[in-house]
């Protein structure tokens, strides 16, 4: 009888040691659970809030693209970044100069007081402009030769640093143009000096082939890459996320 008696009790203990187990899993499980449902709020509220920028965004964007079309300002507007790029007809730079041609001028003082009024002539949506900026692009040539733009080799990295200044000096151009009030005043100007950023991007080496530079003729490769398109510049701001200052 005290054999069966210990025999039970083991059993009874090994038991209460197993449920002690199950109950440490069960608890770990409930802790895991509850952390993988906190991960997963939180990765929703990032996605909802992704949507309400991109939302907010295309607002914007639509309302740069309408008021453009209203005031017959020919403008490629991309509807769903807002991104900007002016429509400066055969007035673009000089090659090599960042000297604002006449033509330029005239489209900066017809299309920049309506841009500025696309983005801060309601008072809900000006404040939500984090920045506007002003990107200047030169053509992928150089010294009359098509570039490389992912070579390292030192004759491209040269011809890569020039047009990367020339883009940022061709932006800057367009910006000192368009904050002299001797050249221009236009609502909301002040608004959106301290906003501006200026920068230049060289040109777009993601849309060539670099076999292409070395494959081709000049008039080849701007046949193929449009190198007067090229030669653009983008206007485009940034929203603040909600809860920003």
């Amino acid at each position: 009888m005290a054999d069966e008696g210990a025999g039970v009790r083991d059993e009874l203990a090994k038991l209460g040691s197993e449920l002690g187990d199950a109950r440490k899993h069960l608890m770990q499980t409930a802790d895991d659970l509850g952390a993988a449902e906190e991960k997963l709020a939180d990765k929703t509220k990032e996605l909802e809030d992704a949507l309400r920028l991109a939302k907010r965004r295309e607002d914007v964007a639509k309302n740069i693209k309408d008021n453009f079309a209203n005031n017959g300002i020919d403008a490629d507007v991309d509807v769903k970044t807002g991104d900007v790029i002016l429509d400066f007809g055969n007035d673009y730079f000089a090659t090599n100069s960042h000297t604002l041609r006449q033509g330029m001028e005239d489209t900066l003082r017809k299309a920049i007081p309506v841009y500025a009024r696309s983005l801060f002539g309601t008072e809900e949506s000006a404040s939500e402009i984090s920045s506007v900026e002003i990107i200047g692009f030169a053509s992928p040539t150089y010294a009359g030769k098509p570039v490389d733009p992912t070579s390292l080799s030192s004759d491209d990295r040269i011809a890569v640093n020039y047009n990367l200044d020339l883009s940022y000096r061709r932006a800057r151009s367009i910006f000192e143009y368009v904050f002299d009030i001797e050249n221009m005043e236009f609502d909301h100007q002040n608004t959106m000096l301290p906003l501006i950023e200026v920068t230049g991007r060289s040109f777009f080496s993601e849309e060539i082939k670099p076999g292409d530079t070395g494959n081709l003729s000049l008039d080849e490769f701007c046949g193929q890459y449009n190198c007067k398109k090229a030669q653009r510049v983008i206007i485009k701001f940034g929203l603040l996320e909600r809860g920003e200052s």
